[in-house]
C-alpha cells in the first residue's frame, strides 16, 4: 500500500517535501536501529546521539542536524513533532508516510544468514 497517497487526504500540505536526504535516513536508521530490527524489540530504545556520532566519525550536533531535517519533513506531512529528535514519533510518520522503508539490512545477523 502506498502511504503517501495517502497522506493528502487527511493533512493540508500543499507539496510533498523531498525524500530524505541519504544522511538524514543514515541518522534515522542508526539512532532508531532497534525499532526497525526485525524480530522486533520488546522494547526498543533510541541509540544515544554521542554513539552514532562516533560511528560516522562527526559531532553530535551534526547528528542533530540530519534528524531535524528528517523531523521537518515529517512536520510538513502533518504529523506532529515532539520537541526531542530522539522521540520515535518522527520516525513513525516517515515511515507511515512512505520516506522510510524497512530493509533486509536491517534483519539481525542470524536471520540473515539462515534465510
Amino acid at each position: 500500500m502506498d502511504f503517501v497517497g495517502c497522506v493528502d487526504a487527511y493533512t493540508e500540505i500543499g507539496d510533498l517535501p523531498p525524500p530524505l536526504t541519504p544522511r538524514e535516513e543514515a541518522a534515522l536508521r542508526e539512532v532508531f536501529r532497534e525499532f526497525l530490527a526485525w524480530p522486533p524489540e520488546l522494547r526498543p530504545v533510541p541509540v544515544p546521539l554521542k554513539q552514532v556520532a562516533r560511528r560516522f566519525g562527526i559531532s553530535t550536533s551534526a547528528v542533530r542536524v540530519r534528524l531535524d531535517g528528517a523531523r521537518h519533513k515529517a512536520e510538513i506531512l502533518g504529523f506532529p513533532q515532539p520537541p526531542s529528535v530522539i522521540r520515535p514519533d518522527v520516525l513513525h510518520g516517515l515511515v507511515q508516510a512512505g520516506y522510510l522503508e524497512f530493509s533486509e539490512q536491517h534483519l539481525d545477523l542470524s536471520l540473515r544468514l539462515s534465510g
